[in-house]
């Protein structure tokens, strides 16, 4: 008997302590602001995307584009848009469903990357010439962008970039394993939504549980992202 009450008081215990903390998750998430981005919107496919421009505007000299990565927002290359911005016109952009740019019906690929780039440029008036710096998938998107307009780019910054048969040079072995981890995301893709609904998610931005080395601002980014523009999930 004694037993079956400390496993009872132990329960209500545990009840109470999880209400609790969806409480504070909730106080927490209903107390974010949302961040105003820094740049432009411009209005593409049925959506909206964010393209943020620094620097001297001097049409003598290439204005450097800079690609993400897959899924990583454009303030993450703040610092080196910033000293970059000081000699030369500097652009980073999000691409469709990422940070402040609105989510299309356009499946993502490195193909449809381009041309939502090259969609965009024409859009904000970036005729050429550029240099493209893309990071991680973004350097595939930037082979791609200079192969099917040559004669606006100038030159190509990789940013430890992906190799385009990267996944086939590290064997079956490798494929298998990332393919394998690809289908758990997409499967726990309703868990993540879950987490981002109570409120969870937010707590893990704010207190930056991922490990990834952001400032304080760009945690609150995360954040209010996580609650105005939950197309990042997706």
């Amino acid at each position: 008997m004694k037993i079956k009450r400390i496993l009872k008081y132990l329960g209500i215990s545990f009840v109470i302590l999880i209400v609790g903390f969806l409480v504070v998750s909730q106080i927490v998430y209903q107390s974010i602001t949302e961040i105003e981005p820094p740049g432009k919107m411009y209005s593409l496919n049925g959506g909206e995307i964010h393209m943020y421009c620094t620097g001297p505007e001097n049409n003598d000299q290439p204005t450097i584009i800079i690609i993400s990565g897959a899924g990583i927002p454009s303030f993450v290359y703040s610092d080196l848009q910033e000293n970059l911005s000081e000699t030369v016109r500097t652009c980073s952009y999000d691409a469709a469903g990422i940070a402040w740019s609105k989510a299309n019906n356009i499946s993502y690929t490195s193909k449809n990357s381009s041309d939502e780039l090259h969609q965009l440029l024409q859009t904000a008036k970036i005729d050429g010439p550029i240099i493209l710096a893309g990071n991680g998938l973004g350097g595939i998107t930037s082979l791609i962008y200079s192969a099917e307009h040559e004669e606006q780019v100038v030159g190509i910054a990789f940013i430890d970039s992906y190799h385009h048969d990267q996944v086939n040079r590290y064997g079956t072995e490798f494929r298998e394993k990332m393919d394998k981890d690809i289908e758990t995301l997409r499967a726990n893709i309703w868990l993540m939504e879950l987490a981002g609904n109570l409120g969870i998610m937010n707590i893990l931005h704010m207190f930056n549980f991922s490990g990834l080395d952001l400032e304080d601002d760009e945690l609150e980014m995360m954040a209010s992202f996580q609650r105005f523009n939950r197309h990042t999930l997706q």
